[in-house]
């Protein structure tokens, strides 16, 4: 809860900002202004500076510092003070995020209730601590006082808060229906609220919904908003949020690899200290279902464990259940037997687990005891058939082990009734363990309509901008539109992040095909300028007097053509950002102009006396190191200290890895429509190529895949060198010489020639004054020739 304007806190210019930037949901810009001002604690309005930091660790999921600035600021401010009532509210809210609840519900009803009997926050802490106990009733009782009392008091945040509660206790009962009905509401209520965290909360619940009830689509979609959405924030909550989402469609959409990728994320930041506790719990059972997936039940075993503790401590017998249901699967998985029934027993012998866990632990119990004892089997498969708030392929699971453990035929139409029942839903991981078990315990293995297409993941680009497709093993994202997962791209990502709020120039290097433009878009991407226009302009395609009239543009009659007035790039761009590409390519005239500009924000158009302003960020990008021009006379020293405010290094494609791969499947899948895949032998090839155009190479080569490939599984081999037979018509005398057309010995000299006179210059602009042609004309002889 936001602390209530007083005359303290409108008099303080720093807790004023602090407060307008907490209400607006930006918890990761608060934070570091708080950091940046932490001496307060010791001034006189040290308590609300507390009682403001507290606001903040919440809403960026730290709890545990949360809890220790709200108790000091609650020792330093008088309690019957509205600012103090406000800062045990956050002390309540951080005690239910570590999982205390016993001891949340304590100072609910001895001190809340007492002076809050009607308010729609007492009914939703006590929702919450009954929802984590397992007291579903209790729970949704408290969860609809809380919907009307916040309806009935015009506080928007606080239905929307109710509405979430309730929704994720209908779910838990088995009503989807309801669930959707108030995330759907809580999703408008949400649209256009200051506070910019709410929408993708909500979204991240409605992901949760969707994947329950196999829409993975729409899962996808919102899990992927999510993520852009709290990526706009900076907050914590994107990886912990769009990690857990993503990772468990992932799972469901059978790529282990993916998901766990985006769950070992989310699980760096909590143990960071963000998140609740059982937002932690829940990240390792995440990983300990990856790591099932991918053939590793002692690392599952081992992540079950650690969720295990965490349940304990906060004392969550829901959550309890379910560790040892994990338990029991990564057991069963090892061939541990008896540790695996153990488990399983222990997870049926949970009170007040709630029908979702029970439901999971009699399934576990069933799925141990069918090849040992049927009769025994059948009751607890019976018990989850019945189970409505079980997970929907979960519930046909438990028809399946009643048919099984009854004697039914695994090739029968009874079993192959209910095997169609759980295909159909899509979660691939389940069919995938259900055909396990079947091979093992009866020696069949079903034919699957599922096995004999291509994989197409559901998860989605997390900011949207996959031109709307499906992609096979797509990857993550590093940034916007840029799939990757290697360590050198990781780190690029989070610089980009970084940087990108301010305001300060950025430069750009790396190899022709590497995404430089796409780098310079997520900078604007994640700027406070990405309402505005993103302009790129590549400097080494126009003469000087292009580049002045393009960039400023021109009045009318100031050169042969110039019929009309005409505004420049950098008016278009006002307020936004000005990429200029290949700028070391800029002629000395030209780098003049532009130094002017940066230094003074105003320009004249060409052939005009008026002087403009434009406030624009400057983004450069260039394939060499602007600082061996300087030293070599061919860039100017002022001006790349006007640019250089941040220098971002972009890696080749051949020092990323198993990037590549992800790419060319990414490519693959786009170009195809998700109808093709890679063979082995040319996922090893593309590794072993060197690609010296990158990435821009590789997209190339997979579109070529598919035009000239019949086939779903594509064959790709790397491209041999081709013979140059002017080279070796004009190096090798006689007959050689003699077999080579004229048109090739020219071809051969020019392209030589050409290659050793840019060997010798550091900017385009001088090859082409000493070659005597345009820089278009040598743009496009370099283009023809491959240099």
């Amino acid at each position: 809860m936001l602390l209530p304007p007083n005359s303290a806190l409108s008099s303080d210019p720093v807790l004023h900002t602090l407060r307008s930037l907490v209400a607006r949901g930006r918890h990761a810009e608060a934070d570091r202004l708080a950091e940046a001002q932490k001496r307060r604690c010791c001034a006189g309005q040290g308590g609300l500076f507390l009682g403001l930091r507290a606001e903040i660790a919440l809403g960026l999921g730290g709890f545990a510092k949360a809890l220790n600035w709200a108790s000091e600021a609650m020792k330093r401010l008088s309690p019957a003070d509205e600012i103090s009532r406000s800062i045990e509210d956050s002390r309540i809210r951080a005690l239910l995020g570590l999982g205390r609840f016993r001891e949340a519900l304590s100072v609910v009803e001895s001190s809340l209730a007492s002076r809050d009997s009607g308010s729609a926050d007492l009914s939703m802490f006590r929702a919450q601590a009954a929802l984590h106990s397992g007291r579903l009733p209790e729970a949704k009782k408290a969860a609809d006082l809380a919907c009307a009392l916040a309806l009935a008091a015009g506080e928007r945040a606080q239905l929307i808060e109710a509405l979430l509660l309730r929704a994720r206790t209908s779910r838990e009962t088995g009503d989807t229906e309801a669930a959707r009905r108030d995330l759907d509401r809580a999703q408008g209520l949400s649209r256009g609220l200051r506070d910019a965290s709410v929408l993708p909360t909500v979204l991240s619940d409605r992901a949760d919904l969707m994947a329950h009830s196999g829409d993975w689509a729409e899962a996808g979609r919102n899990a992927g908003q999510s993520a852009r959405l709290f990526a706009r924030t900076l907050s914590p909550h994107e990886h912990l949020s769009a990690g857990r989402r993503t990772g468990l469609v992932g799972l469901a959409q059978d790529e282990p690899g993916v998901a766990l990728l985006c769950i070992e994320r989310a699980a760096y930041l909590a143990r960071r200290g963000y998140g609740t506790v059982a937002c932690r719990a829940e990240i390792d059972l995440l990983l300990a279902d990856a790591q099932l997936a991918g053939k590793d039940p002692e690392g599952a075993l081992e992540r079950a464990t650690a969720a295990l503790s965490f349940f304990q401590d906060s004392q969550d017998p829901g959550g309890l259940a379910r560790a040892h249901v994990r338990r029991s699967l990564a057991a069963l998985a090892g061939s541990y037997g008896t540790l695996a029934l153990r488990e399983a027993r222990r997870a049926c012998s949970i009170r007040d687990a709630g029908p979702v866990a029970e439901g999971l632990a009699d399934l576990a119990l069933g799925r141990v005891l069918l090849p040992k004892d049927p009769s025994a089997a059948a009751a607890a498969f019976g018990r989850a058939s019945q189970n409505l708030s079980l997970y929907p392929p979960l519930q046909s699971v438990a028809h399946l082990g009643v048919a099984l453990s009854r004697g039914a035929s695994p090739q029968g139409d009874t079993v192959g009734e209910h095997l169609k029942a759980i295909e159909a839903f899509g979660d691939r991981r389940i069919m995938g363990i259900v055909r396990a078990d079947l091979k093992e315990n009866f020696g069949v293995e079903p034919a699957s309509a599922l096995a004999n297409r291509a994989v197409a993941c559901i998860v989605k680009d997390p900011y949207g901008l996959d031109d709307g497709l499906d992609v096979e093993d797509s990857g993550p994202e590093f940034l916007p539109g840029l799939v990757g997962a290697s360590p050198a791209v990781r780190l690029l990502g989070e610089e980009i992040r970084k940087i990108a709020p301010s305001d300060l120039p950025v430069s750009i290097y790396g190899e022709t095909g590497t995404g430089k433009e796409k780098i310079a878009e997520a900078v604007h991407h994640f700027s406070s300028r990405s309402r505005q226009a993103l302009v790129p302009f590549n400097a080494a395609s126009l003469s000087d007097e292009l580049f002045e009239s393009q960039l400023f543009g021109h009045v009318r009659g100031s050169f042969t053509g110039a019929h009309e007035d005409r505004s420049g790039l950098v008016e278009a761009a006002r307020g936004g950002t000005l990429f200029i590409d290949e700028i070391a390519d800029l002629s000395s005239r030209a780098q003049v102009g532009l130094l002017r500009f940066i230094e003074q924000g105003t320009y004249r158009r060409l052939g005009d006396t008026r002087e403009r302003r434009a406030d624009v960020r400057i983004v450069v990008a260039a394939n060499r190191r602007l600082e061996d021009l300087v030293a070599t006379g061919h860039f100017r020293q002022d001006l790349l200290e006007r640019i250089k405010g941040f220098c971002v290094s972009v890696p080749p494609l051949r020092d990323r890895g198993r990037d590549i791969i992800r790419l060319a499947r990414c490519f693959l899948a786009r170009a195809s429509g998700g109808t093709r895949r890679l063979s082995a032998h040319s996922e090893a090839e593309l590794r072993e190529h060197a690609w010296p155009g990158n990435v821009r190479e590789l997209q190339m080569e997979m579109r070529r895949a598919v035009v000239l490939t019949d086939s779903p599984v594509v064959e790709w081999r790397r491209p041999k060198a081709a013979p140059d037979r002017a080279a070796a018509a004009t190096a090798l005398p006689g007959s050689a010489e003699a077999s080579a057309s004229l048109q090739e010995v020219v071809g051969g000299f020019e392209r030589r020639h050409l290659k050793s006179v840019l060997s010798q210059c550091a900017a385009r602009v001088e090859a082409a004054r000493i070659l005597g042609i345009s820089r278009q004309a040598l743009h496009q002889k370099i283009v023809r020739y491959g240099l």
